[in-house]
């Protein structure tokens, strides 16, 4: 069946008038791209978007917002203005971490102490979380410490040789 190729054309046999294949304000086919099509696609465009951020949950922050003893927006402004970037580990409903970047003199500190594996990932918990700092590395639960250190490190420029690889080009 063939397509109707303006709404002012009479139909033809076999011929089906889709209106959704018509612009509704000058009655062009879709096909020929005018500006009225292309502002409403832009329109739909951006209400998708903004329906799908509405629905998109980010169950880290979700689960971060709804913690009783959360610091507030403002101290995490504070802190954004003292240390740059910080970040959130939440790795249960009720233990989240906020940390900073360790800097490379921080770094460099702790491994000229000596400090290996255990007692490594303690000391880079201790420099670089923010919150909650009334906890030793004693109250957490036997992994907390180690994956925090980890992200820390991560944050902090540190990634695996395979990660490297896939960044790096010839020139």
């Amino acid at each position: 069946m063939a397509v109707k190729k303006t709404k002012e054309e009479p139909l033809k046999p076999n011929e089906i008038y889709n209106p959704e294949e018509y612009c509704p304000v000058c009655g062009k086919h879709i096909s020929e791209r005018c500006e009225h099509i292309e502002s409403f696609e832009k329109e739909l465009q951006e209400e998708v978007n903004k329906q799908v951020e509405e629905k998109t949950e980010d169950p880290v922050m979700t689960a971060f917002d709804e913690l009783e003893n959360r610091p507030s927006d403002e101290q995490i402004e504070q802190w954004k203005k003292t240390f740059g970037n910080i970040y959130l580990t939440m790795l249960d409903t009720d233990v989240a971490v906020v940390y900073r970047k360790l800097k490379r003199g921080e770094y460099k500190a702790l491994v000229a102490k000596g400090l290996q594996n255990i007692d490594l990932e303690n000391e880079i918990f201790r420099v670089a979380v923010i919150w909650p700092k009334k906890m030793t590395v004693i109250d957490y639960d036997a992994g907390v410490v180690s994956t925090v250190a980890t992200m820390i490190l991560k944050v902090s420029g540190f990634i695996s040789e395979q990660e490297a690889v896939m960044l790096t080009r010839e020139l």
